[in-house]
């Protein structure tokens, strides 16, 4: 499938046939836009793997709009002891486009309004970044969460992936889903043209003492 994908890359956006094939597929896509724009390709951290991305996964889909904050901005995080469920925690995270599954990961949600990810991949290849949250709404959270775009080496950044949130906790706390949003731009700000992918997030909950949430998908 990852040799399918590239020559579907190389149809679009006349890639040579000698690319350098990354193992996610961020990478990928960066690649084949900014190839296109005469830039060397990238390698982006944070992101989902080429053999599970259909061949329609960087299709475009309304996102739903944000809740509004009752508060006229962010609402204070319910504190562990207190009423409510609270996103504070580590998370195991399933990201789907398209119906497939295109990233997994751990997320870990601070009370402090931080939070940090874990995504599959070797960490060398930038798969370790931060990210804030807020509070929307009655269980409801978003976050926007940065991530370095590589080139094809993993060596010099050439570009900014931007990923957010919009998700739901359940009321045991135990779970979470929603929408996310990745768009990838040059280090000057720009968008690059047909780099946003819309899916779904769950997240389940990971505890001490608990069964680890096995299976993964594969």
């Amino acid at each position: 499938m990852r040799i399918g994908l590239l020559r579907n890359l190389q149809r679009q956006f006349s890639l040579p046939q000698t690319i350098r094939i990354p193992s996610r597929a961020k990478t990928l896509l960066a690649t084949a836009v900014l190839s296109a724009l005469w830039v060397p390709g990238v390698a982006a951290g944070c992101g989902w793997s080429a053999q599970r991305m259909p061949p329609g996964v960087f299709s475009a889909v309304p996102l739903p709009q944000l809740q509004a904050p009752t508060s006229g901005g962010a609402l204070a995080e319910v504190p562990e002891g207190g009423n409510g469920p609270s996103m504070t925690g580590l998370w195991k995270t399933v990201f789907v486009a398209d119906g497939a599954v295109v990233n997994l990961g751990f997320n870990t949600w601070h009370s402090d309004g931080t939070e940090w990810a874990l995504d599959q991949g070797p960490p060398v290849s930038g798969q370790v970044c931060p990210g804030v949250w807020e509070k929307i709404g009655n269980r409801t959270y978003a976050t926007v969460h940065p991530a370095f775009n590589y080139d094809a080496t993993n060596t010099y950044v050439v570009g900014i992936l931007i990923e957010r949130l919009n998700v739901t906790i359940s009321s045991d706390a135990n779970s979470y889903a929603g929408t996310f949003t990745w768009d990838s731009f040059d280090l000057e700000g720009n968008l690059l043209p047909g780099t946003r992918v819309v899916g779904t997030i769950t997240g389940t909950r990971i505890k001490v003492g608990t069964p680890f949430p096995f299976p993964f998908p594969q």
